[in-house]
């Protein structure tokens, strides 16, 4: 693929860089609302509660996420502009909630038979249209923005987005949550709208149009390409292997929430806006601080600290939730500031990823991450058998060691500026 983007003037590399942030930080605004470790759970808890199937959660999403952008990675590729793949599939990522929005609004917080299996289908639905908006703006990103400039671009929608997403969060969830319905319908309202305008929010990047031929490569070879990149690539090897025992650690999102129901006699529904607005105050820290590592020191350093901080954090929930440590509902907020680094690493795996690969590949090894991410995720289910039948304790130990052996995994991935 041949691309007049490669020489942009000050100009345009400062408005695309805007344009690039506005849409991180509007889509992080409404993400918040959506919490995959608090909100989303929770809603599910109300209309089905056994933990099998809050463990569908992480396995639906995944996969969802992952597959087809790799199935539609030639295709992206030869989009002469990707922004306007972003807008799409963006615009797309809020239909879903506006439907659950007003299902909740008109039933009145009522629940029906088969609720749960329709909330379940919209929820991969919206993931399908997340991943393949997630690779669109890697892409995209990988296009218009330098590779030492990334990680200040993750910095700055960081911060701003935390500042935006928590103010938020402290004016309507906590008041909406209070309401006798829960007030879901409000809640996947505004993350309905909040998608919308982060749609329209990329519109103003300035992006020129790629020259591409067709594709030769047959769509029905995509897993086997993945396979063999995956067997010949040594380093995207170390990295998805990486990334697969790091990804391990969002079995437990679901269950966090759940924990802490159990165990914390003074847990009250108002403490998920809490966790909610901690969670997203530490995504804003860690972004900063790991943009600033992965510009000055390479993005797999930022990796490694990210597996340092994940790998404590089930470790940390078990100490603050029993025994002599045991802590408050309110103090247990700390382990939601510790996850703040999964969706962190996920960004830095994306951009480490753009690094070691050429842009014509962007979108095929983007595709490709996104399925070892997924890797993990077919025990979702399962780990959350495992919580019912077990409890929580050898669960969150076992996901802790799992993180624990990418952390030594990190040491044998190479560092791209170093040639």
């Amino acid at each position: 693929m041949e691309t007049d983007q490669d020489d942009p003037q000050p100009a345009e590399l400062r408005r695309n860089f805007f344009s690039l942030a506005a849409h991180y930080i509007c889509l992080r605004t409404a993400w918040i609302f959506k919490t995959e470790s608090v909100i989303m759970p929770a809603f599910l808890d109300i209309i089905a509660g056994q933990g099998w199937v809050r463990g569908c959660l992480p396995v639906l999403n995944r996969v969802a996420q992952s597959i087809p952008p790799l199935l539609l990675a030639d295709s992206i590729r030869r989009k002469p502009l990707k922004r306007k793949f972003v807008f799409t599939t963006t615009f797309l990522m809020a239909i879903p909630f506006l439907i659950l929005a007003i299902i909740w609004g008109v039933m009145d917080g009522k629940n029906f038979t088969g609720f749960a299996a329709l909330f379940l289908f919209l929820y991969t639905i919206f993931f399908v249209f997340s991943g393949l908006q997630q690779s669109g703006i890697a892409t995209l990103q990988g296009k218009l923005v330098p590779v030492t400039k990334r990680g200040r671009l993750m910095g700055v929608a960081g911060v701003i987005g935390s500042i935006m997403a928590v103010g938020c969060a402290l004016a309507f969830m906590g008041k909406w949550l209070e309401l006798p319905n829960g007030g879901y319908h409000l809640i996947f309202g505004f993350t309905g709208v909040g998608f919308l305008i982060s749609s329209f929010a990329i519109a103003g990047a300035n992006e020129r149009p790629d020259i591409a031929e067709e594709s030769s490569r047959p769509k029905t070879n995509v897993f086997k390409r993945a396979w063999s990149l995956f067997l010949k690539d040594h380093a995207f090897r170390k990295v998805a292997i990486v990334s697969m025992l790091l990804m391990s650690t969002q079995l437990l999102f679901p269950h966090y929430q759940a924990l802490a129901n159990v165990r914390f006699s003074d847990f009250d529904k108002r403490h998920l806006m809490i966790w909610v607005v901690c969670q997203n105050v530490g995504v804003g820290v860690v972004s900063v601080f790991s943009g600033w590592v992965a510009d000055k020191f390479g993005n797999r350093l930022a990796i490694r600290f990210a597996t340092v901080f994940t790998t404590l954090v089930p470790i940390l929930a078990l100490a603050m939730s029993a025994g002599p440590y045991k802590s408050s509902s309110i103090s247990f907020s700390a382990v939601f500031v510790g996850i703040a680094w999964v969706p962190v690493s996920m960004r830095l795996f994306t951009n480490y990823i753009l690094e070691i690969s050429d842009s014509e590949n962007h979108p095929f090894y983007v595709g490709s991450l996104k399925v070892c991410f997924a890797v993990p995720f077919i025990l979702s289910p399962f780990v959350g058998v495992m919580v019912d039948l077990t409890g929580f304790d050898g669960v969150f130990i076992g996901i802790a060691a799992l993180s624990l052996f990418g952390l030594i995994g990190t040491f044998r991935m190479v560092e791209p500026r170093q040639g």
